[in-house]
């Protein structure tokens, strides 16, 4: 993009939050001690933003589903945080292997701000995504 002066403008990023689908509503046996919060939900949008909301977690992210499909036994799903506050105004990874037949989860983190994230799991439960548009909630 160029100016009207003919310098390049700043780009700027807009993302915009797709129609909902699913929410993931997960609860993790083994935790990272630096984030002690055993119950995460986190809802999908079908253009590949995600909003996550735990009791110490608020961000945004968008993710990929890389394995399978929400509909078939396993799948899995690579995330990547917007940077915010929860990761030190940076992102990190995660990585989720999700198994409909057991309602297991594993996880694997990355992040600048901690090379050393344990491999996590636990259990979750899928249901519809009833929220439309988080921005526009108090809790978001």
């Amino acid at each position: 993009m160029t100016h009207s002066t003919g310098d390049r403008a700043a780009p700027t990023v807009q993302i915009g939050i797709g129609a909902p689908t699913y929410k993931l509503a997960l609860h993790y046996v083994h935790l990272y001690n630096k984030k002690p919060y055993p119950d995460t939900d986190l809802y999908l949008y079908d253009n590949g933003v995600y909003w996550l909301s735990s009791e110490g977690e608020n961000h945004f992210g968008v993710y990929v589903l890389t394995e399978g499909s929400v509909d078939s036994g396993r799948f899995t799903i690579r995330f990547i945080s917007l940077p915010s506050p929860d990761w030190g105004d940076t992102v990190a990874y995660h990585e989720l292997e999700f198994d409909m037949a057991r309602g297991e989860f594993t996880q694997i983190a990355l992040a600048d701000t901690d090379p050393d994230i344990p491999d996590l799991d636990g259990r979750f439960a899928i249901t519809r995504n009833a929220i439309s548009d988080p921005t526009r909630r108090a809790d978001s």
